[in-house]
């Protein structure tokens, strides 16, 4: 680009013919645009008060299941018990790999549907990557088996419909993850305590069953509303009026803070095979359990005649009442605050009629522990789940000693939109809300990048098909990143300061079509460029790009609006030098602080790039009918990062969450809810 209209650079114009290139002069470098820009500007209202900048840290939280494993138990030994480790990678050579922890065991199970999440932080821009490796559970093994790993990216999942992202495993099955927004609120926690009462024994005449009991939540997903697992209790062997330990369960998990939403708890009678009996189940909320406390002491065994009970809930199979089950202890605590559509119940159980009956002690039977080989942060006992599948099997099978299903376990479930009454929305709801990202590509063709045929110049392309030059390093690390969040991967790529015919044009498509596939298609289509007889000229505007990338921005988020979504645009901008003028090019910045669109420019080569700094720092000091503070641009020199590609892409984008919500919200425009993929795409 040009630095100064005093300077005299030299241009080139770049003809194919057949395959050689001619090189000749071109020295009109005062051409001005034939195409200036005619976009008027339009209101812009600013967010009020100009709301303090938001981190562009956030926690996330990660869910894991699988389907179809390979059993490695073995011959004769049954069916694997996995249980799956997540680990988050070391980002740089002066970090380590963090182990995250690792799920329950779910015993001979293929298809387990973890109930356990993992929290991290995650940046926008920065490479997050984690492992998740799941392993059978072997009892008195120094090493538990593998039964397959695979790596994600936490951008990659986010920028996924519905969050989630699959990989198959080499040696068989699909592992599955979703990440999600992790709550700013706390929403407490359900201090619970249950007991069955005169089950029915689905065990056969000789023997008693083993309950255990799953507490579900309700989603509704791509394929209407779904049952998912969030927790499973301990079994309590040939027991058919069960007392199960206390449990405390995270409201956030468990109802997304909402006491009122539906949940289910089902009772199952444990089998070693891993076909768990159906023993009845009911449906409430946590306002149910709440308020359903039982106040009578039954003791171990339930006395005859039973006395009538003040609150008790009735498990259901076919329409059949296989028992009872009872809250001797609910309340919810440490939640911070209770919103207007909630209960506030709170309460414990208080004895105030007893009916006692004691029997001889029977020890119930505690979780079964088995040792990890992972080091001394993970020494600690596994806690070891029965098998328990999303019940979504229907009734139509007729008994009550049918083995449930084994069916290949639903997602994990979305998490449920957070009331932005009392938090304040952030870049992972919207990207969670489905919001589409789209960028945008503008490349500087001036002649001051030099002679693209000489090595060394900025452009010129090696020929080993393994160096890049600065431009293709900075478009396949700025773009790469960019593009996990676009659901297409089909972006308009641009250039600028070159003549066509002999007029000078500050916006041409690049490429042979407006689209490109990829961050590869942009590649080839700026490789191709050179091949189009453009004569690499100047002065360097930008004005043209940013209004037609703003423009596009506005069409892109109107037509997403009429359907339910949301656009949001990112201009990467690749210049070697300083614009031309600057007063323009501040105009044009205006006229666009009204549209979706954040705008990344890249510094490329080694001139001095002082004069663009104004870019950074004059929308927060300058004031217009059009702009009030918004900052859209950020500028990044590439050569203070050329060997460190996670710093590059961490300077570049670090701006980008705050100003996406602050265009949003500014425009009282909230983020839609999690979006659930009625798939997921399966990666080998």
């Amino acid at each position: 680009a040009q630095h100064a209209t005093t300077h005299n650079k030299h241009k080139y114009t770049q003809h194919a013919t057949h395959n050689s290139t001619t090189l000749a002069s071109d020295d009109d470098n005062k051409s001005t645009s034939t195409n200036p820009i005619h976009h008027q500007p339009q209101p812009y209202r600013a967010m009020s008060d100009n709301e303090a900048k938001q981190t562009t840290k956030r926690r996330v939280q990660i869910n894991v299941y699988a389907s179809k494993l390979k059993n490695v138990a073995g011959f004769g030994k049954g069916t694997s018990d996995p249980y799956a480790v997540v680990t988050l990678l070391a980002g740089g050579p002066n970090e380590k790999p963090q182990i995250l922890g690792k799920t329950e065991v779910i015993k001979n199970n293929l298809n387990p549907a973890w109930t356990t999440s993992f929290t991290t932080d995650y940046e926008f821009g920065q490479e997050t990557k984690f492992n998740v490796g799941i392993f059978d559970s072997v009892r008195k093994a120094k090493r538990h088996k593998a039964m397959g790993s695979a790596l994600f990216d936490i951008g990659d999942v986010l920028g996924s419909r519905g969050n989630i992202k699959a990989k198959k495993l080499r040696d068989g099955g699909t592992v599955f993850v979703r990440v999600a927004q992790a709550s700013e609120v706390d929403y407490g926690t359900l201090h619970l305590k249950l007991r069955g009462l005169k089950l029915k024994n689905v065990d056969g005449m000789f023997s008693k069953s083993d309950p255990f009991f799953v507490m579900q939540t309700q989603t509704n997903s791509a394929g209407g509303k779904t049952w998912i697992p969030v927790y499973r209790s301990e079994r309590i062997d040939n027991n058919l009026h069960p007392q199960w330990k206390p449990t405390q369960l995270s409201m956030e998990e468990l109802c997304g803070g909402d006491r009122r939403r539906p949940i289910q708890v089902e009772v199952f009678d444990y089998e070693k095979n891993g076909k768990h009996k159906h023993m009845g189940k009911f449906e409430t909320t946590v306002d149910g359990l709440l308020n359903g406390i039982t106040t009578i002491n039954i003791g171990k065994k339930p006395p005859k005649p039973m006395p009538t009970l003040d609150h008790e809930f009735v498990l259901l199979e076919k329409g059949k009442k296989f028992g009872s089950i009872i809250v001797t202890e609910a309340r919810v605590m440490g939640a911070e605050g209770t919103p207007e559509n909630q209960s506030n119940s709170s309460a414990s159980v208080t004895t105030t009629t007893t009916v006692t009956y004691i029997e001889p002690s029977h020890e119930q039977t505690p979780l079964n522990t088995m040792p990890a080989d992972f080091g001394s942060v993970l020494d600690e006992p596994i806690p070891v789940a029965p098998a328990v599948l999303v019940p979504n099997a229907t009734d139509s099978t007729a008994g009550a000693n049918v083995p449930a299903p084994l069916p290949v376990p639903m997602a994990p479930p979305p998490m449920p939109q957070r009331d932005f009454t009392r938090v304040q929305p952030t870049f992972v709801d919207y990207i969670s809300g489905g919001c589409e990202i789209n960028m945008f590509v503008a490349i500087d063709f001036t002649g001051s990048n030099g002679d693209p045929r000489r090595p060394g110049t900025l452009h010129h392309i090696n020929r080993d098909g393994v160096s890049l030059n600065d431009y293709e390093k900075a478009i396949t690390a700025v773009g790469s990143v960019i593009a996990r969040y676009d659901s297409d991967q089909k972006f308009p790529v641009w250039g600028f300061g070159a003549k066509y015919g002999g007029h000078i044009q500050h916006c041409f498509q690049v490429g042979t079509s407006s689209e490109l596939d990829g961050v590869g298609g942009i590649l080839e289509g700026y490789r191709a460029t050179f091949q189009t007889g453009l004569t690499m000229s100047g002065p360097t505007v930008f004005g043209e790009v940013i209004a037609t990338a703003a423009q596009m921005a506005r069409s892109r988020q109107r037509e997403q609006k009429q359907i339910g979504k949301q656009s949001y645009g990112i201009l990467v901008i690749l210049t070697d030098g300083a614009v031309t003028d600057i007063q323009a090019t501040k105009m044009a910045l205006q006229q666009a602080a009204d549209a979706p669109l954040s705008i990344v420019i890249i510094g490329i080569g080694n001139e001095d790039f002082s004069r663009m700094q104004f870019l950074d720092d004059f929308q927060q000091r300058e004031s217009s009918p059009f702009n009030r503070g918004r900052d859209i641009v950020q500028f990044v020199e590439f050569s203070r990062f050329e060997n460190n590609r996670r710093g590059l892409t961490r300077e570049t984008l670090d701006e980008i969450p705050d100003q996406l919500v602050g265009y949003f919200t500014s425009n009282g425009i909230m983020p839609h809810p999690p979006v659930s993929g009625s798939k997921a795409n399966v990666y080998e």
